[in-house]
């Protein structure tokens, strides 16, 4: 598959029971099968093989051929204590990775004109100690620490700041951005901000008790048990977007 240039898209989040318990069985999901792919039980079963060696009680993955999903499910459970099993089209927090949206954003307005990489960040009211002047590039590329430029150190706090980049340059904030730009026009039913964030998520239009219900759990290792654990409730171009594999 690899050879066949297929692209993996795994989204996962710890997901089962609380107890210390082994890590949950395959949860009888149904597979999206757009076409029958060589070998894709094998790669099915591989995948859930991983999934239990590193106790990941539930995930979805995708993989995409020339831009469209070729195949797509859901592994283990969504919810543990209910059984509610995962979905192909169960939602997530992804975290950092939140960060590549949040740049495709930047660079928009850098093509309308309304930001340029290399402004420096005081332009947008952005304050921060360095040596020398930290740029909006510097911020995006996690190289604002030091000598602006020269070291790469990865800094969700530092790349937050592109917050205010969006706001300054766009007059609207991300999560309105986000919205328009890109969510509603590809129609991401399963994806949308921080459900905590309530301002940001209201300007889905989504029913906030839907989404939340499509969401999986959220658990956490400790040593050898998987425990209850909450999901964070920042919201904004470092962390906090929630969408499915798909």
């Amino acid at each position: 598959m690899l050879k066949r240039a297929l692209l993996l898209s795994v989204v996962s989040v710890a997901s089962a029971t609380a107890c210390g318990s082994d890590a949950t069985a395959p949860a009888a999901t149904q597979p999206i099968q757009v076409e029958r792919l060589e070998g894709l039980v094998g790669f099915e079963a591989d995948l859930d093989s991983l999934r239990v060696v590193l106790r990941v009680p539930g995930m979805s993955a995708a993989l995409v051929r020339d831009g469209e999903i070729a195949w797509s499910r859901g592994f283990g459970y969504a919810d543990a204590e209910a059984e509610i099993p995962a979905m192909a089209t169960t939602s997530f927090h992804l975290a950092s990775l939140t960060k590549t949206v949040a740049a495709t954003i930047i660079m928009q307005l850098v093509e309308q004109g309304l930001v340029d990489l290399e402004d420096p960040i005081t332009d947008y009211g952005i304050d921060i100690n360095g040596s020398g002047v930290i740029r909006v590039r510097h911020l995006m590329t996690h190289t604002s620490e030091g000598e602006p430029g020269s070291t790469y150190r990865y800094s969700g706090a530092r790349f937050g700041h592109l917050d205010a980049v969006i706001q300054s340059a766009a007059g609207r904030d991300f999560a309105q951005l986000l919205i328009e730009r890109i969510l509603q026009p590809l129609r991401l039913v399963n994806t949308a901000p921080n459900v905590k964030d309530l301002v940001a998520f209201a300007q889905t239009g989504m029913n906030r008790e839907a989404f939340m219900a499509n969401m999986a759990k959220p658990y956490e290792l400790e040593g050898s048990l998987v425990l209850p654990a909450r999901y964070p409730s920042y919201f904004g171009t470092s962390a906090g977007l929630i969408a499915s594999a798909g």
